[in-house]
């Protein structure tokens, strides 16, 4: 209980940091509608009690009504404003502390689960739980002045109204509780049906899968984890929902039952209970109890909200200071390993063992060796994305082991390049972005690279958008896209270059090319 109001605290805290003036607005909107509420029943019970026409309680209740429909559409602008705002700051906090996290940790399926369920929650739980927290405000009012008002008649009345809905509040906490658990375990499953669905859709994958006749066996696949997964939510509506709705109606009929023989005794045998008393108890009681359940519903979504945004507080919470202490090195020297060993999180077996050499300015170095030899994963520890689970690392003479380090004066094409799908220009520009977009060098490292022929029979040549993201984007070939992560290592012209398999794509013009360029 306390880790869910400790998040409960920060989901609060994010609404006052992002704006102190709109959270307090929305604060104050929340009391008034409660508020009016309670005056509403009061000056109903007033007008029954008259039993004729009262310019001053009718104007009353118009006034009233009013204010509480006026204070219900402010709030719903205040709200749709300010978590536009909030999901636009937890949006940047994730991506940071994205950013800031150890690439192996990262790379984990359990982490990368996480993040995409951190996305889901922000997207859409938590502006459903900012409104359920607005609501809760205007509901917890009105139930308590609807219950001072209540005790001026009987005791028992706010007793009857408030069993009933605590009652209720059980009830729903405990489907929340097994909605959230199966959310959980459908996770994985969504997440395969959507990779299945995605590859029917996708223009890399479409192609190949008809050529391969196995449309069929993912379009298969991709319904029966949808049916699977829609066969569970439907036993869970029918356990929970279903029957938890048929426990509610009954637990209402009886308070709501037992209430009114009350009011109709106290009616009888009292000469202070007039009919207009008998409205306001009546009026105030299906009132609080519908404040009540209201309150238990809304409070549902901030529950959801804790549980839905476990893994977003999680990551912010473990990583966000993960990478504040970055070492940087402008200009490079000299890399060594001493006696490097590493394994992959959760395997025992080690994908490096023993490994010792020595880089140096103005030395080439070749590394060969099977697929699955750990080729990458050296160039990965060389450059300081992965730490060694043992052995030393030193850069220019220091030891950087279990160090966070960045070697500025670098370039690197990996294997496993990421394609922009954005400009030519762009593409070779993140390979040094502290260098700036710098137009010539943009082309040299292109002309290098064997990307600049292509490039300029573009539409627009380096700013023509290219992959398959906009309607007007052009679609380029593996070799192509491989010639512009060479441009991008290029472009960095640093002193120090990891090149890993970058030949995978290219022709042995290209290749016999980029062997003289290094």
């Amino acid at each position: 209980m306390k880790k869910e109001l400790r998040i409960l605290k920060k989901i609060i805290w994010y609404c006052f940091d992002t704006s102190i003036f709109l959270t307090t607005l929305l604060i104050l909107a929340s009391v008034l509608v409660g508020l009016v509420s309670t005056v509403r029943v009061w000056t109903l019970g007033q007008i029954v009690n008259q039993l004729r026409f009262d310019p001053g309680l009718i104007t009353l209740l118009a006034v009233t009504l009013l204010i509480r429909e006026a204070a219900i559409s402010f709030g719903y602008y205040l709200r749709q404003v300010l978590a536009a705002r909030i999901k636009l700051k937890m949006k940047t906090d994730l991506l940071r502390t994205v950013n800031t996290m150890p690439p192996l940790i990262q790379e984990i399926n359990d982490t990368q689960l996480k993040i995409g369920r951190a996305f889901d929650f922000i997207n859409h739980h938590f502006e459903t739980s900012l409104s359920s927290v607005w609501i809760l405000t205007a509901d917890f009012i009105s139930v308590i002045s609807v219950t001072a008002l209540l005790l001026n008649y009987s005791w028992l009345f706010p007793v009857l109204a408030g069993l009933s809905a605590v009652f209720i509040i059980l009830i729903r906490l405990k489907q929340d509780a097994a909605m959230h658990a199966m959310y959980k375990t459908q996770y994985p499953n969504v997440q395969l049906g959507n990779y299945y669905l995605n590859a029917l859709t996708k223009r890399e994958s479409v192609l190949e899968l008809r050529l391969l006749k196995a449309q069929t066996l993912f379009t298969e696949k991709f319904l029966r984890i949808s049916q699977q997964n829609l066969r569970e939510r439907t036993n869970y509506f029918m356990e929970h929902a279903y029957k938890g709705s048929l426990l509610e109606a009954l637990v209402l009929v009886a308070g709501n039952f037992l209430s009114l023989v009350w009011a109709v005794l106290l009616l009888a045998v009292s000469p202070d209970f007039t009919n207009g008393t008998l409205s306001i108890v009546i009026n105030g009681i299906l009132t609080a109890q519908n404040d009540l359940i209201a309150f238990a519903f809304n409070g549902k979504y901030i529950y959801q909200a804790v549980l839905y945004g476990e893994d977003y507080w999680e990551l912010c919470e473990d990583y966000q200071h993960a990478g504040a202490n970055y070492q940087s090195f402008e200009r490079i020297h000299a890399v060594e390993l001493k006696n490097v060993y590493f394994k992959y999180p959760n395997s025992d077996v080690y994908a490096l063992k023993n490994i010792n050499l020595k880089l140096k300015l103005n030395e080439t170095l070749g590394i060969t060796g099977a697929n699955g030899s750990g080729k990458s994963t050296l160039c990965k520890i060389i450059l300081g994305i992965y730490q060694p689970t043992k052995g030393e690392i030193w850069v220019n003479g220091e030891n950087v082991t279990n160090k966070n380090y960045i070697l500025r004066d670098s370039g690197t094409v990996f294997q496993d390049f990421v394609r922009y799908e954005l400009s030519p220009g762009d593409n070779i520009f993140f390979g040094c972005v502290q260098k700036g977009y710098d137009q010539m060098e943009i082309m040299e490292a292109a002309k290098k690279a064997g990307a600049h022929e292509f490039i300029t029979k573009l539409p627009d040549q380096y700013a023509a958008p290219i992959g398959t993201l906009f309607e007007n984007s052009t679609y380029l070939s593996g070799g192509q896209w491989q010639r512009l992560a060479v441009a991008r290592g290029l472009y960095a012209d640093g002193s120090f270059v990891v090149l890993d398999e970058p030949n995978a794509s290219m022709d042995p013009q290209m290749e016999a090319t980029l062997f003289k360029q290094f």
